[in-house]
C-alpha cells in the first residue's frame, strides 16, 4: 500500500491505477501534481494496492486517492504518483473526461454499467483507446496519444496484466521524455516502477528500483517522498532491509518536511516493519507506536488496527501476555467496526493465546507454590 502478518498501507480499489509500495504499505505519490506523498499511484493525486505483503506495509494490488492529507495509505504497499491534470486520473480512469482531453469527440462504446460482461467492457474501453492512440499518432498529436496510452496502462493494470500495462506506461514515458513533461514522465516512471513491484521476483524488484531510482532523480518534494517509500519496500522485498530504512527514513524526513501527517503516519509504519524484519524491537515498537498515534489523530481505522495488531504481536513474543491482549482487543473492536469478519476472527484466537498463557503462568505459579509449601512441611517434620 503489502505484525506476524503484514499490516496494509496504501491500496487501490477498482478501477485505481495509481500506488506506492509500503513496507506493508507500499506508496505513490505525484510529483508537483497536486497529489500527496502517500499514495502508491496518483492520478492528480492518488494510489493502487498489491500482492500480499507482510507487515504493516505490505503492497497489494489496489490503491486509494491520494488527493487530501486524510486519505490515509496503508503500509508496504508501493505509492502512486499523480499525472498531469489533464490526463485525468491513473489510477480512477475516467474514461469520459480522457476523451474529452483528447478531443477525440468519440464516446466510449460501452461504458461501466451500460451493458454486455464486464470482459466485454473493458474489451470495448482498449479498442477505443488503441483506435485513439493510433488517430492522433496520424494526426501528430503526441501529448493526447500519450493520453491514450497512459489509460491503456490503467486498464491493463487494473486487470492485473502488468506486463502489458507495462509496455503502455513505457509509451506513455516515451513521449512525455520528447515533450519535455516531467510531471506525466515522473508519473510514467512510478507506474511502471509500480507494476515491476506487484509481478515481484528478483528481476522485477531490480527494475522497480531502477524506475523509482529514475523518479526519485527528476521528482518534486512531494514525488520524493513517494519514490523512498517505494524504493523501501522494493529493498524489503529483495530482503535488504538495511537499504530499505534508509529509505524509508528519508521518506519520513520528507513528511516532516511537508507537514503531512498522513506521510508521517504511512513511513513510520514501514520503518517499524522494517526494524521488526531487522530485530531491532526497540525501534520497531517506537515507529508503531507513533503510527498508531498518527493513525488514531487521522481517524484512520485501518491503520490503528494494524499498528495494534503488530504491537499484540510484539508484547506477545517479549512475554508481555497482558499487554499483547490489550492491544489485539483494540484490534478487535476496530475490526468489528469495518466489518473485518476474518481479521475478527483471527484476534479472538491471538486474544485467546495472549489470556490462556496468562492464566497458564498463574497457575503453574500456583502449583510451584505449593509444591513448595509441600516441601517445607516435610523438610520440617
Amino acid at each position: 500500500m503489502y505484525f506476524t502478518s503484514p499490516l496494509n498501507c496504501v491500496q487501490i480499489t477498482p478501477p485505481v491505477s495509481l500506488r506506492v509500495m509500503h513496507d506493508r504499505w507500499p506508496n505513490r505519490g505525484a510529483d508537483n501534481v497536486g497529489s500527496t506523498p502517500r499514495t502508491a499511484r496518483a492520478s492528480t493525486v492518488a494510489t493502487p494496492r498489491s500482492p500480499p505483503g507482510d507487515g504493516p506495509t505490505s503492497a497489494r494490488p489496489r490503491l486509494q486517492n491520494r488527493g487530501s492529507a486524510a486519505a490515509v495509505e496503508p503500509i508496504q504497499i508501493p505509492q502512486r504518483v499523480s499525472a498531469a491534470v489533464e490526463s485525468g486520473s491513473p489510477s480512477r480512469l475516467n474514461v469520459e473526461s480522457l476523451l474529452a482531453q483528447a478531443k477525440s469527440g468519440n464516446p466510449i462504446r460501452m461504458m461501466q454499467g451500460q451493458g454486455g460482461s464486464k470482459t466485454q467492457r473493458e474489451l470495448a474501453k482498449v479498442q477505443d483507446y488503441q483506435t485513439l492512440a493510433l488517430a492522433c499518432k496520424r494526426a501528430g498529436k503526441q501529448r493526447e496519444e500519450g493520453q491514450a496510452y497512459l489509460a491503456l496502462g490503467a486498464i491493463y493494470e487494473n486487470s492485473a496484466n502488468f506486463l502489458k500495462a507495462i509496455s503502455f506506461y513505457e509509451k506513455f514515458f516515451a513521449i512525455s521524455n520528447e515533450l519535455k513533461d516531467n510531471v506525466n514522465a515522473c508519473a510514467a516512471l512510478n507506474s511502471i516502477g509500480v507494476c515491476h513491484q506487484m509481478i515481484g521476483g528478483e528481476r522485477h524488484l531490480d527494475l522497480a528500483i531502477e524506475h523509482h531510482a529514475k523518479h526519485l532523480e527528476r521528482a518534486d518534494v512531494n514525488g520524493k517522498f513517494i519514490a523512498h517509500c517505494n524504493l523501501g519496500l522494493a529493498f524489503s522485498g529483495k530482503g535488504e532491509e538495511e537499504k530499505a530504512t534508509l529509505n524509508h527514513r528519508q521518506a519520513l524526513r520528507y513528511a516532516i518536511l511537508l507537514a503531512d501527517v498522513a506521510g508521517e503516519a504511512l513511513a513510520c509504519g514501514n520503518l517499524g516493519m522494517s526494524g521488526s524484519r531487522k530485530g531491532d524491537d526497540v525501534t520497531a515498537r517506537a515507529c508503531l507506536e507513533r503510527h498508531l498515534k498518527l493513525s488514531d489523530t487521522l481517524d484512520d481505522k485501518r491503520g490503528s488496527a494494524d499498528a495494534c495488531r503488530e504491537l499484540g504481536f510484539m508484547s506477545l513474543k517479549k512475554g508481555e501476555y497482558d499487554e499483547a491482549s490489550r492491544y489485539f482487543e483494540s484490534a478487535l473492536v476496530l475490526a468489528q467496526e469495518m466489518e473485518e469478519e476474518k481479521k475478527e476472527v483471527e484476534l479472538k484466537c491471538q486474544i485467546g493465546v495472549a489470556r490462556g498463557t496468562v492464566r497458564l503462568d498463574e497457575m503453574k505459579a500456583q502449583l510451584q507454590a505449593i509444591v513448595e509449601s509441600e516441601m517445607n512441611e516435610e523438610a520440617g517434620m
